[in-house]
C-alpha cells in the first residue's frame, strides 16, 4: 500500500465549480447594485504575484494579521492615484514544499477572479498555509467582487470590496479546509505556547513534565497527533511539520524557521492531523529537526487502540 504525494492528484481536485460558472454567478450577485459599478476596460487591467511567504505566513508586528492556520483572509489597500490594488491573501493553502506560487487573473465587468496555484518540483505529503502578495494595476475605483480559487479549496472564496468608501481593510472568509482526494496527507494544525498544557487524549499526571505523544483516530479516517513537552527555543514564531507517508510508515519532521533566537528553551506542544488514513498498524517516526538521526519512534494499531499515548522516557506511570 503506497500513498501518493499531493502533486499526483488528478484535475478533479481543482475547484469543482467551473470558472465560467463562478463568474456568471458572481455577475448576478454583483449586479444587484449598479450605483458603484465602474466601466472597466478589462484588457488594460493586469495582475501579478509579487511575493509569497514560507509555510506559516509572513511574520509581522500585528498580532491579528500575524495569526496563521485560520480562515482565508485578505489585507488590501487601494491607491487611487495609481489605480493599484494591493492584496495580501493570508492562509492560502498549498503544498508544504513548493518552488513558486502563481496566479491567473480574469476580470469581467466588476468581478475579479484570481486563480492561484503552486509549482512543485519535489512536493511533500502535506499542505501549509501561505501568505501571497498580489498587485492589480489599472483598476478604477469602484465596487468589486473578488473571488479566489485554488487547488486545495473545496469551494471558491469571495470578498466584496468598495474601493471608493473603504480603500483599505482586512476581511476574512469562512474557514476553508483543504480537501484532497482519498489519499493520505498531513497538515500542521498549530502550536501550543511555552508552558501551555496539552489537550485531547487524557494522560497520567506523572507524564506532565515528560515529552510524550498522544493520538486519536476517528470514523472519518483522520489520525490526530499531539506532541507535548517538546524542547524548542523560547522565541519560536515560525514552526511547521513536514510529512512523508508511505506503506505503513509515517514520518513527521519538525521545522523551526524562526527569525529571532532567544537565550532560553522551553517546552512547547504542537498538533498535526493525517487525513484519509486507512485503519491499520503504523510505525511512526517523529524527528525533532531536519537531518536528525534520533527520532522518537513507536508503533500504533488503530484497530485495537484508536487512541492512546506514547512516552519515550522510561518513567513509571499510573493509569488516568
Amino acid at each position: 500500500m503506497r500513498f501518493k504525494g499531493i502533486n499526483s492528484y488528478s484535475g478533479s481536485l481543482l475547484v469543482v465549480v467551473p470558472l465560467v460558472a463562478v463568474v456568471l454567478l458572481a455577475l448576478v450577485i454583483a449586479c444587484e447594485d449598479d450605483s458603484t459599478r465602474p466601466i472597466i476596460p478589462s484588457q488594460q487591467i493586469t495582475g501579478r504575484v509579487i511575493d509569497f511567504s514560507e509555510c506559516g505566513g509572513f511574520v509581522t508586528d500585528d498580532p491579528i494579521v500575524n495569526a496563521t492556520y485560520g480562515p482565508s483572509c485578505i489585507l488590501y489597500s487601494y491607491n487611487d492615484t495609481t489605480n493599484t490594488l494591493s492584496i495580501r491573501h493570508e492562509n492560502a493553502i498549498f503544498n508544504c514544499c513548493i518552488d513558486e506560487i502563481t496566479a491567473e487573473f480574469t476580470v469581467i465587468d466588476n468581478v475579479i477572479v484570481i486563480s492561484e496555484d503552486d509549482v512543485e518540483s519535489d512536493p511533500c505529503d502535506c499542505v501549509c498555509p501561505y501568505d501571497v502578495d498580489i498587485e492589480i494595476s489599472n483598476l478604477p475605483a469602484g465596487y468589486y467582487l473578488v473571488i479566489f480559487t485554488g487547488p486545495y479549496l473545496r469551494d471558491p472564496i469571495q470578498f466584496t470590496l468598495n474601493l471608493i468608501e473603504e480603500p483599505s481593510g482586512h476581511l476574512c472568509a469562512d474557514s476553508t479546509v483543504p480537501v484532497p482526494a482519498d489519499t493520505a496527507w498531513g497538515a500542521f494544525l498549530g502550536m501550543h505556547g511555552c508552558g501551555v498544557p496539552e489537550g485531547g487524549v487524557e494522560v497520567p499526571e506523572s507524564l506532565e513534565f515528560y515529552p510524550h505523544v498522544t493520538w486519536e483516530y476517528d470514523e472519518d479516517n483522520t489520525l490526530k497527533f499531539g506532541a507535548n513537552n517538546t524542547v524548542a527555543n523560547c522565541c519560536t514564531d515560525n514552526f511547521m511539520v513536514l510529512f512523508s507517508i508511505e506503506d505503513n510508515v509515517i514520518n513527521m519532521t519538525a521545522v523551526d524557521s524562526s527569525t529571532e533566537i532567544c537565550l532560553c528553551i522551553c517546552a512547547i506542544g504542537f498538533d498535526v492531523a493525517i487525513y484519509n488514513l486507512p485503519m491499520g498498524q503504523y510505525h511512526v517516526f517523529l524527528y525533532p529537526e531536519p537531518g536528525s538521526v534520533l527520532p522518537t519512534d513507536f508503533w500504533i494499531d488503530l484497530e485495537s487502540e484508536p487512541s492512546g499515548y506514547y512516552c519515550p522516557n522510561p518513567v513509571e506511570v499510573s493509569e488516568p
